[in-house]
């Protein structure tokens, strides 16, 4: 697995350099600066990947100057996202994920869902179709090392468009997950800071993003 170096916090910017969407407010870096290091987890994170039209998984690789690709090979991978997709209904494919590993091997599978035109697929980047996807669900598998403590699927954020949620700030030792969800929309780029406790399930919208770029670019966020 093309994982990183062990971190407790995930720097993410909070504007798109190249469109200028706002991801969230100075409120959300204050919040998230004043949980101290010795109460956050060490976590490690592989890229981003998505599912192609034959069905094959591949990481993104950003960190090098040429996007380029890497395919997951891994079978204990590929038998756990094949079952996963098994029990979607309406069609749903598994869309774009991310892979997270915490020091006492517990794995958090972040993934989203959703349907989207095969043909249009065919013709163009499926990452384009992807992206033109619906009726999109976001989650986070939490797997322990020790089966006996048993899986937990936890629901993140549902969307009549597409939405995903693996862009991670921080993980706390009391199991508070810190996150960003994108969300693509008609002339809307959106996202949503939330706090996901991966212990309980609980989850919670911490603030709120939203930028229009039909004309020009319009910000709300609260």
């Amino acid at each position: 697995m093309a994982v990183r170096d062990f971190t407790k916090r995930f720097d993410l910017a909070n504007k798109d350099i190249s469109y200028g969407f706002i991801k969230y407010q100075d409120k959300t870096q204050k919040l998230l600066s004043n949980i101290g290091d010795e109460d956050l987890t060490e976590i490690s994170c592989s890229d981003s990947f998505h599912k192609n039209v034959q069905g094959v998984y591949i990481f993104d690789n950003l960190r090098v100057g040429q996007v380029h690709f890497v395919r997951i090979k891994s079978e204990d991978f590929l038998k756990f996202m094949r079952e996963k997709e098994g029990t979607f209904s309406n069609g749903k494919k598994i869309l774009t994920g991310k892979i997270c590993e915490l020091k006492d091997k517990t794995i958090l599978l972040f993934y989203s869902s959703g349907i989207y035109d095969l043909e249009f697929a065919d013709t163009t980047n499926v990452r384009k179709a992807i992206a033109n996807s619906w009726d999109n669900t976001s989650y986070v598998d939490v797997i322990p090392k020790n089966p006996i403590f048993g899986r937990r699927a936890l629901k993140i954020a549902e969307s009549e468009n597409n939405i995903f949620c693996h862009s991670i700030f921080q993980l706390t030792d009391s199991h508070e997950l810190f996150l960003l969800c994108e969300e693509k929309r008609d002339w809307q780029s959106n996202f949503y800071v939330k706090k996901v406790n991966i212990a309980s399930g609980k989850v919670e919208l911490l603030g709120a993003c939203l930028n229009e770029h039909r004309d020009k670019l319009k910000t709300v966020c609260n």
